[in-house]
Parts: structure tokens; sequence; C-alpha cells
């Protein structure tokens, strides 16, 4: 097990010194810059925190989705031993897949339903990363 701090807190640092040590004494042609690289840690922190769990989730729900497609990108497996890229593989080769099965129609009608759940489960993960205040309006 790591000692503290660990990736996250080291960020969540980092971004404190930028916002309440060094950003009152940058000239405001600089705040701009400043407040995106803060933002972009917080961003990093988060993601840091929650790990391979939104990956795996979308992995999971794109291949209930294109399993049944037919199409010979949905074949791709990925175990729990695989590393990030190898996921991140697999989710682009389902979504080419799931692309191809939604403009030949396999999700007109009543798998419709499940599309929209994935795709609303995809995105709220994705904008909980980015901008977690916002998914609290949706709800």
């Amino acid at each position: 097990m790591q000692d503290r701090p660990d990736a996250k807190n080291l960020l969540e640092a980092a971004r404190r010194v930028l916002l309440d040590s060094l950003l009152p004494d940058l000239p405001e042609a600089r705040l701009y810059d400043v407040l995106m690289v803060a933002r972009c840690m917080e961003i990093g922190a988060r993601a840091l925190a929650a790990g391979e769990a939104p990956l795996r989730r979308e992995y999971a729900s794109l291949t209930a989705l294109t399993e049944e497609t037919g199409v010979e990108e949905a074949r791709t497996t990925i175990g729990p031993q695989r590393d990030r890229t190898d996921l991140e593989q697999a989710i682009e080769a389902r979504n080419r897949a799931l692309c191809q099965a939604i403009r030949a129609g396999e999700f007109d009608g009543v798998r419709a339903a499940t599309l929209g759940e994935h795709l609303w489960q995809t995105v709220t993960d994705k904008v909980c990363e980015t901008n977690p205040k916002y998914v609290k309006t949706l709800v």
C-alpha cells in the first residue's frame, strides 16, 4: 500500500498552492492560463480517484449492447488483468461496432431504450469527472 500523499492528494495540494499563493501575484494576462491549469489538475485528481471504474462500466455496457449485433469488432474481450490501454482500445472497437449497429437500424424500436440508458450512463460518468456540480442539477 502506498503512503499518503498519493497522486490525487499531490494534485490537490499543488492546485491549492497555484490558486492561493501564485494566482494573486500574477499579471491579469496570465490568469486564464493559471485557472485552466488548475481546472485540469482538478479533473485529473477526480480521474485518478475514479480509476478504471467508469471505463469498465462503459466496456460492460458496450459488451451487452454489441454482443448480439454480429459485428466482428464487437468480439474483442478484455479481462480483469489487462492494462488501461487495452481497455481503451477495446472500448474504441466496441464503440465502432455500436455505431455500425446503430446505422444498420439494430437499435430502432424496443432496443432504443437500452441504447439510451448506455449513452446516459456514459455521458454522466464523463461529466462527473469534468463537472460534477452539473450532474447534480440533472438528477
